[in-house]
């Protein structure tokens, strides 16, 4: 239940109630608002009910009782908004997250400042159990072609952290073999040992990264259960008994039928530090988008940090990879 501390302060309209979110009665109404609002930001970003409990499943430091929030209007989910933090070791930072939409057609009455409003709240009582003397932000994604929600966003305070692109290679024609260094291979992944080495060396590859967290059991859980992985197109790079280099292959079927296009998404590309330079993840990457291409696909896509300190924008550009969408995360400081 929302304690009447949490309790979000509504416009005076007839029919709203706000109530804590319950997995199994509003994951589909949710799944379809998300993919409402994804149509309206022309985004081509669609979910399915099992992505999406598969996320929820092994959400981390996110109590669905109390930081989890239904708007709705007799009986139909308008909107919701959900709180979780995590600690940036690298930057000795407090990142408090806030993820929420609400259905275009109840834009501009009042309800998404009333979901921040309650974010924001909720989330400077969790950080009151956290250290005071470490820096502590808000924290919340926009695409950049929705400009509504930016624009919200901005006169709220927050300002743009960093940039990611969503990329893609639209020909998989004509590509290139690279010869892999001496005593590399790549294989797909047969076993969850598999999967764990590979974990391994996606979060020793990170550590330098942007927002880099420490891995933990539910993320790698998430990651294995995530209904789009290809684990028969994925290619690991191995030494040995050692995975040096990953390339996770996800196709999203949904996606594909509602945006009629046939999208094998090229992900979670990495090198670890005494491999890079040797063009593995170049090798790893075409050999992808071949294994895609026999899967039936017809482009390449990717996501990526515009800032990534590893180089990688310009190794997807040399890779025939083209920016085709805009996301922004958000960032304002909590002050308690």
């Amino acid at each position: 239940m929302i304690t009447t501390q949490q309790k979000i302060k509504l416009p005076n309209i007839d029919g709203f109630q706000t109530r804590s979110f319950e997995m199994e009665k509003d994951l589909p109404s949710l799944v379809n608002l998300l993919n409402v609002v994804a149509e309206s930001e022309h985004t081509d970003e669609y979910s399915s009910v099992e992505e999406v409990r598969n996320i929820y499943q092994h959400a981390a430091n996110c109590d669905f009782t109390t930081d989890f929030v239904v708007v709705e209007v007799k009986d139909q989910l308008v909107g919701f908004q959900r709180v979780s933090w995590r600690e940036l070791p690298i930057d000795d930072q407090l990142i408090y997250v806030m993820t929420g939409s609400v259905h275009p057609d109840w834009y501009n009455h009042g309800i998404g400042t009333a979901l921040v409003d309650w974010a924001e709240s909720r989330l400077k009582e969790i950080s009151k159990n956290h250290p005071q003397e470490k820096k502590k932000f808000f924290h919340s994604n926009a695409w950049k072609s929705a400009e509504h929600r930016t624009r919200f966003l901005e006169n709220r305070g927050f300002e743009p952290e960093r940039y990611f692109y969503i990329m893609e290679r639209k020909d998989l024609n004509g590509l290139p073999t690279v010869v892999l260094p001496s005593g590399i291979e790549l294989r797909s992944p047969a076993s969850e040992v598999d999967w764990r080495k590979a974990a391994d060396c996606l979060d020793e590859a990170f550590k330098d990264h942007w927002g880099y967290t420490a891995s933990t059991e539910n993320d790698f859980q998430r990651m294995i259960h995530n209904p789009h992985v290809r684990m028969d197109l994925t290619q690991f790079a191995w030494k040995d008994n050692e995975v040096v280099g990953t390339l996770i292959v996800y196709i999203n079927e949904e996606t594909n039928q509602k945006t009629n296009t046939k999208q094998g998404w090229t992900e979670d590309i990495s090198v670890r530090k005494p491999y890079r330079g040797q063009g593995i993840a170049k090798a790893m990457i075409f050999a992808a988008m071949r294994a895609v291409k026999n899967a039936g696909m017809e482009s390449a896509m990717l996501g990526v940090d515009t800032n990534n300190p590893s180089g990688a924008l310009s190794i997807y550009e040399n890779c025939g990879y083209e920016p085709i969408r805009t996301s922004i995360s958000y960032r304002k400081p909590l002050i308690s």
